[in-house]
């Protein structure tokens, strides 16, 4: 057995990994740090969170959402996800709801200024809002920036599927799973090997 593979194994056993900790139901627990949710109503950001954990829990992936801002370095030390919600706009686009960051792991902004007509459609909202968190923290959990042709991480949705996810969340395609579990076993493995440094 590789000495890798081992210091998994005992952290596991000890309880001390956090990014592909593996939970009794065989779920894989990833935190997040979430932030400036004061910039959120109360009602679409709770059910939100809450759709978005029910989302990554159907692909065996647990969130542990932690409702502070990490201490400078904790969410690279930890190999958690850092979510900054902001009330304006950003990037290039007034139309720009979220930028995430995959190639360094962890910090994602959502520009919660760019849906200024949530408030005249919550449900919508409710569930954009959901699915916009899903497909930043997939981009950074699959460390690629890299688009499917549809569901979950297609680059632009279309007016059907913001229709379609009114009633059910846009689904993962297979390759996108595969690489979301191949991330989450990078984050485990680099960090069973910082604490052996």
């Amino acid at each position: 057995m590789k000495l890798t593979t081992m210091v998994i194994l005992a952290a596991l056993a000890a309880g001390e990994v956090h990014a592909g900790e593996a939970n009794k139901g065989g779920k894989v627990i990833l935190t997040a740090y979430i932030w400036g949710e004061e910039n959120v109503p109360f009602d679409l950001r709770t059910r939100s969170l809450q759709t978005a954990s029910d989302i990554f829990a159907e692909i065996g992936v647990s969130l542990k959402w932690r409702h502070k801002q990490p201490a400078e370095g904790q969410a690279q030390r930890e190999r958690a996800l850092a979510i900054c919600i902001v009330g304006k706009t950003g990037g290039s686009s007034q139309k720009t709801l979220a930028a995430a960051r995959p190639y360094e792991g962890s910090a994602i902004t959502i520009f919660y200024g760019a849906m200024g007509w949530a408030s005249q459609h919550p449900q919508l909202a409710r569930m954009v809002f959901a699915h916009v968190l899903v497909h930043e923290i997939a981009h950074n959990l699959q460390r690629v920036s890299q688009h499917s042709k549809t569901g979950m991480m297609k680059e632009r949705w279309t007016s059907e599927d913001f229709t379609a996810m009114q009633w059910k969340p846009l689904s993962f395609e297979p390759s996108d799973i595969e690489l979301i579990h191949k991330g989450l076993a990078n984050r485990t493995e680099q960090m069973a090997s910082s604490t052996t440094r």
